[in-house]
């Protein structure tokens, strides 16, 4: 049986670096700041962010489980840059939670960043490392059909 090689830790795209999160200070305050940037946006699709705001201490332990969750092989949570690193563009992530052989591509953008193309763009660079890295058989895309920018991303995937 071979084995494979594990998850991709940094996906560099045309305009995104898409990488995991590295606990510590300065990733725990960029994200931080997306967040509570696009708090008001983020709320109405995505659960988590009714938590929200959260410290920056609460994000470093967070950022810590996500590594844990990396090496076990559980979920791939990652953040979005653009390749200077110098802002959280977004957060997305292969969560292992839809079955055997499958992922389900998460993700939000900052929502100074929305209709830029680069959740299709992070989508697209996603598929290719679950079919082609992990292996997986099936990856899939949910959200609310009510948010239209976030339903027409699996659309423009190939």
């Amino acid at each position: 049986m071979t084995s494979r090689p594990g998850p991709a830790t940094r996906i560099q795209t045309r305009r995104l670096l898409i990488r995991c999160w590295e606990p510590g200070e300065r990733d725990a305050r960029l994200l931080r700041r997306a967040i509570e940037e696009s708090l008001e946006h983020l709320r109405a699709w995505m659960p988590w962010a009714r938590a929200e705001p959260e410290s920056v201490e609460a994000k470093i332990e967070r950022m810590e489980g996500y590594a844990d969750e990396f090496r076990r092989r559980g979920d791939y949570v990652y953040g979005i840059f653009p390749p200077d690193e110098s802002a959280v563009l977004g957060g997305c992530g292969l969560h292992a939670r839809v079955g055997t052989g499958a992922r389900e591509i998460g993700y939000w953008i900052h929502v100074q960043h929305v209709r830029r193309g680069y959740a299709t763009e992070m989508g697209a660079a996603l598929t290719r490392v679950g079919f082609e890295v992990e292996g997986l058989e099936r990856l899939e895309i949910r959200c609310d059909p009510r948010n239209g920018p976030s339903a027409g991303v699996p659309r423009k995937l190939d």
